[in-house]
């Protein structure tokens, strides 16, 4: 096969699907094999000139950490590997046009990625019903907290510390695999009236696998990031400054997941012993 990206393959099988739309669309079992011989493709197109991929990706985070020091910006650089099938996503990225479950995917490093909002957002959650929970804060304290880590918005809303960069595998045997989801049931209404009428019917779709280790970074603009450290460092066992408390955080969220279905089997990563805190001089 001729070396392409994988998002211009993705392109053209879509492009494919309309043009035989009229015939998958009558006939159950070449649509199945059609989805199923896109799937088998992508994998293997995904699969070309990886190490210069992930060489790409290595070279990006180089130059990203130099810029961070020459601005004077602390920051934290990560390494996680996934435990579990990831799907982040979802709702419209790679493979949504045709398997209805999209992956995130950078085109230009042809490559997945976990997008620093996602990263933030999940941070996000998770410190909220921390402090709510087990630091048993009331909701006005637990807003304190959010605002001086993750910023505010409204009239008098404010940008918050932390920037979060896109996440990246930078170590991989293979980017995709193949997975399925069964839906059981039809639209309101219309499902089975008992567990025996169930007919699941296998949806193929793509995910990021096992063993594909991320890099990612957070850096910190200003110094309203200590704000949030006294009602945190309650509840663990050592001194979460500067770095600490980001390593603290951005492994919870790991351990917790990212992306979809984090609480059936995907989405949990775990931090390796690559972890750098730069601190800027500060």
């Amino acid at each position: 096969m001729e070396f392409k990206t994988t998002y211009s393959l993705y392109e053209e099988k879509v492009l494919e699907m309309l043009r035989q739309y009229p015939t998958l669309s009558k006939d159950k079992d070449k649509r199945v094999e059609f989805k199923h011989d896109c799937i088998e493709k992508l994998i293997q197109v995904s699969r070309q000139q990886l190490n210069i991929k992930l060489k790409r990706a290595r070279r990006y985070y180089g130059e990203l950490e130099k810029a961070l020091r020459e601005a004077g910006l602390p920051y934290l650089y990560m390494e996680a590997v996934t435990e579990e099938p990831l799907l982040v996503g979802s709702s419209d990225g790679l493979g949504y046009l045709l398997f209805e479950v999209g992956v995130s995917w950078d085109t230009v490093l042809d490559l997945p990625v976990i997008r620093g909002s996602a990263v933030k957002g999940a941070m996000r959650s998770l410190v909220h019903h921390y402090a709510l929970g087990p630091l048993n804060m009331k909701e006005k304290e637990a807003a304190a907290v959010e605002k001086a880590l993750f910023g505010s918005t409204g009239k008098d809303g404010s940008a918050g510390p932390l920037i979060f960069f896109d996440a990246y595998p930078v170590k991989a045997s293979r980017l995709l695999e193949e997975d399925i989801v069964n839906p059981h049931y039809g639209r309101a209404g219309e499902g089975p009236r008992t567990e025996l009428d169930v007919e699941p019917v296998p949806v193929p779709h793509l995910v990021v696998p096992e063993d594909v280790v991320f890099g990612f970074v957070v850096a910190v603009v200003g110094d309203r990031l200590g704000a949030a450290l006294p009602k945190i460092e309650e509840a663990t066992s050592y001194k979460l400054e500067g770095g600490g408390l980001l390593a603290f955080l951005l492994g919870a969220v790991m351990h917790a997941g990212l992306g979809g279905r984090s609480l059936k089997g995907y989405g949990s990563l775990r931090p390796t012993s690559v972890v750098r805190w730069e601190d800027a001089g500060r």
